[in-house]
């Protein structure tokens, strides 16, 4: 289990602005081991925005590394979230509310994008001897799709399973988007 602070303690030392992110909160003194400690943060902190990716905060002597997506989350759901949390677009720095999602493991490999040592040009889809084979996969298990002549022609296949066995993502995510 993550250890993490709950959300009242974390709404007293950070909110989210649509338009800045995750800033940081004039704390209260209870975050802070001394009054030196206490005045020196808010002075030099507070109204600050936080980076992208991982935020360090302590609270009590307590320290937390957090995911910045899953502090969005908190602070606008009022609960921490029970699993991953995807970018809709696929871009890891677009943390606009609006663009995450809750996502299991399985869910999460539905958003896979091609790979660059793809060699078909396609996702599921390899040459096998003079035939193109197309394949997918689904909480671990591969479904062979059949062998086609054309690459064009497996990818379809790709496709058409993708959609029905992909209900998270059920479209590919090209280079740039979802």
């Amino acid at each position: 289990m993550i250890k993490r602070p709950t959300i009242a303690e974390l709404k007293e030392a950070l909110s989210y602005d649509a338009m800045l992110g995750v800033v940081w909160q004039h704390r209260p003194r209870q975050h802070f081991l001394s009054d030196h400690d206490w005045f020196a943060w808010n002075t030099r902190f507070a109204g600050e925005k936080t980076q992208i990716g991982q935020i360090k905060l302590t609270i009590a002597g307590q320290y937390f590394l957090l995911q910045g997506t899953h502090v969005i989350w908190a602070l606008k759901h009022d609960k921490w979230p029970e699993n991953e949390i995807d970018h809709k677009d696929g871009n890891p720095s677009n943390n606009d509310l609006e663009n995450l999602r809750e996502a299991t493991d399985v869910e999460q490999c539905q958003n896979r994008r091609l790979r660059s040592d793809n060699s078909s040009g396609f996702m599921g889809v390899n040459k096998m001897g003079d035939k193109w084979q197309a394949r997918i996969s689904l909480a671990g298990h591969r479904y062979f799709l059949g062998n086609f002549d054309t690459a064009e022609a497996a990818y379809e296949a790709y496709l058409k399973a993708k959609e029905k066995l992909h209900e998270f993502q059920p479209k590919p995510r090209t280079a740039s988007g979802p």
